[in-house]
Parts: structure tokens; C-alpha cells; sequence
């Protein structure tokens, strides 16, 4: 016997029930009543008559005819429909007849894979029925419509509403005619990526251990993780039930050896899903805790006595940040003329005491580092040879040239001014009057220099 869940879907069924049941009497009786007449017996006459092969002609054209509701009538309904998780979806299902044919709906149903009750039924005179009347109605109908638009809205989508469901069409005098959808559930995966902590060990060989954490959590279907890093490394990706019904959490952590050159270091945990039209990426900075690694800067292996401002620098590199450092020597204390600023050791000028090694030690929570430079101090300053005084020399170079060429051209003019040769009018030569002081030892090219007769020597008449 069969069960409903309520007296108006008994009514919709028991009435199609009743519906099909008085076509098939009506076409029973109508097979019988419209000859008129009674079927020939088998032991009578073949009638080989006009009217025997008129009625054989007129069954051969009826068989020849489609049959009604097979070829004509058809449910138009997509193959595949995507919702959002606890967002609304339109199953949509139209009946498609051709122009001029008169059909009678008698019932619209959706029925979800699965299950045997109907999930909404729609009665030309008694109206609609659904399932959870919350979540669930027809679009296009109303009572009194013939023909109507059998699309379903379906609301507040969980992840269990993902199925094939079926909308049957009753009619008359077609029959029923059906199609299938199939609605896919989707849910957007809450990502998030995050550093984890990690502290280097004391031996550099080590093992590889987690640095980075990646989860796509409650997405539908599961969102696939990897990881983009020029860090050497591995991942180890999980998947379990998310904190929604039928969605997945999926968890990938990237692990590596945890050392100082790491740290900072940044690798990308790329997600994709089928709810996105690109993958998302997400950059973490790892973070890898090690003792302050200490260096001391400024040396330049050219302090001597005298030497004025110079300075040397604690460098620190430490994870987490230093808390604590401080500027020693071997002998215990720091020479009257070092002064600390901050990480520096200021010196105003170099002396004897200078002549020491400087200790810088630094502290942090993972432990204490220590960074150590010898001060060898020099007998005398090494050569300048800077450019300034390089050009300072070679301007001297040039000012004594000019200075000594100069006074050779004074001097020549000066001392041949006098001993030149003077030509007269007529030819003749004739000498000047020469001092004795004048004269030079030797009157010979030579002895002059090879001067030239300067133009403005006097000319005698």
C-alpha cells in the first residue's frame, strides 16, 4: 500500500491515478462503439470487396502517422546547474510544444535522486506543494495555468542539496515527459598562509622542519595547495571535514632547514579552486629565531699615533632582536680616549691604548654572540698619496718651469740688448761703443746663447 506524506500530495497522485484511468476506458469503449457494428467471425466469407481494401488503406496511413507526445512534446531542461553554498539557484525545466497542438497540463513534479517523496508538485487546481516550503518555490505558476514554466528556486544551499533532479511533466493527452539536471554545490574556500616559528640548531647538519602553514578551509569541492619558494624545502599537504557540513579543510605546511640565511626569506602558497578564475597567491616571510651573530666594522689596518675621529661599529644580526650588548677589551676596560655611542666606539684620537683588541658581545633571547678586532697600530703615517696631493705637486712642478724660463728670456734680451750689429744708409758697418764690463769672455755664438738681434737694437746714421 502506498504511503503520503500528506493528504494533498494522496490527492495529486490518486487524481492522476483517476485521470489516466477514465482516457484508458474512454479509449476502450471509443475502440468498440465508433464501428458500430460486430467483428466478422472467423468461419465467414473474406470480403474481397471495394470497402475491404478502402479501410486496409485507411489503417496503413493511420500507422504511418507519429505518434502523439513521443516526436512532438518535449522538457527543456540544462544538463548542469552551479549554486553557491547558503546562496539561491533557479532549476529551470520548460515544456516545449509545437504551434498548434492543444495540450492539457495535468501535474507538475521535481524529484530529487535518491529519494522516493516528491520535492515540490504543482496542480493546475489545487496549487502548489513543497517539501520545506522555506527553502523551495515555482517561479512561473499559479493556479489556473494551463501551461506553465515548471522552474524551481531553490534557497539557502547546503552542500547535500548537490544531486540529479528530475522534473516530470503529466499531460493529456501526451502522457508524461521528463528531463534531469544535475546541481553542483559549490563552496569558496577561507584561505590564509602564515610563518611558523622555527630555531636553527646548534649544528649546521640538520633536518628540514616547519617553517610556513597554508589552509583552504570549508571549501566544496577541495581546493588544491602548493607552494612557489627558491628555498630548498618540502610539503606535506592534509585534507579533512571542515567546519561545515560536507565541505574540506585542506592544510599544507612547508618545511626547511632553519638557519640565519633563511630567515626572511619569502615562499608563496599558491590555492586554487574551481569557484576562481585564477589561483591565489600568498606570500609569508619566514622566521627563524638564531643568537646575535656579532662582527666589529671600521678597522682599516691604518691607525697610527695621532690619528684623529675614528670609529668602530658593532654589527649585530640576531632573531629575535638583541636586548642587550656591550664594548670590552682583553685588558677588561675601554682606554679613556673610546667613548660608546650607541652600538659605535668613538675615538677622538689614537693612542698608545688604542694599541688593544676591542670585544663586542650581544645578547638576545636565544643567547648571547660575541665579535672580536685587534688594533696594530702603525710607527709613522704611511705616504700620501692622495689626489689633492698629487695635484698640489705637479702645480708646483709647473709654477718653478715657468719661474725658470721666464727669467731665461729676460736675461738673454738683457744681455745682447747692447752687443748687436747696426747697419748704415750707405752699408757701411759700424760698431758701437762698448764698455768694458759688457763684453762678455768669449764674443762667440756659443757664449750667447745663440740669441737673435733683437728687433729694437739702436742703428746709427
Amino acid at each position: 500500500m502506498e504511503k503520503y506524506d500528506s493528504e494533498r500530495e494522496k490527492y495529486y497522485f490518486e487524481e492522476e491515478k483517476s485521470d489516466v484511468g477514465r482516457r484508458s476506458e474512454r479509449g476502450s469503449r471509443g475502440g468498440h462503439g465508433r464501428l458500430g457494428e460486430r467483428l466478422p467471425s472467423a468461419g465467414a466469407p473474406a470480403d474481397c470487396g471495394p470497402s475491404r481494401a478502402l479501410l486496409l488503406l485507411l489503417l496503413l496511413t493511420l500507422l504511418a502517422l507519429p505518434a502523439a507526445g513521443t516526436l512532438m512534446v518535449g522538457v527543456e531542461v540544462p544538463t548542469q546547474v552551479d549554486g553557491f553554498l547558503d546562496e539561491s539557484v533557479n532549476l529551470s525545466c520548460q515544456l516545449k510544444t509545437p504551434p498548434g497542438v492543444s495540450i492539457q497540463m495535468s501535474q507538475i513534479t521535481w524529484m530529487k535522486q535518491g529519494e522516493e517523496r516528491s520535492l515540490a508538485v504543482f496542480h493546475p487546481t489545487r496549487g502548489p506543494y513543497y517539501q520545506d516550503p522555506g527553502r523551495m518555490k515555482f517561479l512561473a505558476v499559479g493556479q489556473g495555468t494551463k501551461l506553465p514554466d515548471a522552474s524551481l528556486e531553490l534557497s539557502a544551499l547546503q552542500i547535500d542539496d548537490e544531486a540529479n533532479y528530475t522534473c516530470h511533466y503529466a499531460t493529456y493527452p501526451t502522457g508524461s515527459s521528463k528531463g534531469t539536471t544535475w546541481l553542483r554545490v559549490l563552496a569558496r574556500p577561507q584561505s590564509s598562509a602564515v610563518a611558523l616559528k622555527a630555531v636553527q640548531p646548534p649544528t649546521a647538519l640538520s633536518a628540514p622542519a616547519p617553517v610556513a602553514h597554508c589552509e583552504a578551509a570549508d571549501g566544496h569541492p577541495p581546493a588544491r595547495l602548493s607552494w612557489a619558494a627558491h628555498l630548498p624545502g618540502v610539503a606535506n599537504t592534509t585534507q579533512g571535514p571542515g567546519s561545515r557540513p560536507g565541505t574540506v579543510s585542506v592544510v599544507s605546511v612547508f618545511s626547511a632547514v632553519p638557519s640565519r640565511q633563511a630567515h626572511g626569506q619569502v615562499v608563496t602558497c599558491v590555492v586554487q579552486h574551481q569557484t576562481w578564475a585564477e589561483p591565489l597567491r600568498l606570500p609569508v616571510h619566514l622566521s627563524v629565531l638564531y643568537p646575535p651573530e656579532v662582527s666589529i666594522v671600521g678597522y682599516d689596518h691604518n691607525w697610527y699615533v695621532g690619528r684623529r675621529d675614528v670609529t668602530l661599529r658593532c654589527a649585530i644580526q640576531s632573531s629575535p632582536a638583541h636586548t642587550h650588548f656591550n664594548w670590552t677589551t682583553t685588558l677588561g676596560t675601554l682606554p679613556s680616549s673610546a667613548q660608546v655611542q650607541g652600538t659605535q666606539l668613538q675615538i677622538a684620537v689614537v693612542d698608545e691604548a688604542i694599541n688593544t683588541t676591542f670585544i663586542c658581545n650581544a645578547t638576545n633571547a636565544m643567547g648571547t654572540g660575541q665579535g672580536e678586532v685587534t688594533i696594530v697600530l702603525r710607527e709613522r703615517p704611511p705616504a700620501s698619496s692622495s689626489p689633492g696631493a698629487i695635484v698640489g705637486v705637479v702645480l708646483g712642478v709647473l709654477g718653478i718651469i715657468v719661474v725658470v724660463i721666464v727669467l731665461l728670456i729676460f736675461l738673454c734680451r738683457h744681455f745682447h740688448g747692447r752687443n748687436q750689429l747696426n747697419i748704415s744708409t750707405n752699408g757701411n758697418v759700424v760698431y758701437s761703443t762698448v764698455r768694458k764690463e759688457d763684453v762678455p769672455l768669449k764674443d762667440t755664438p756659443a757664449s750667447n746663447g745663440g740669441c737673435i738681434a733683437s728687433p729694437d737694437s739702436h742703428h746709427v746714421d
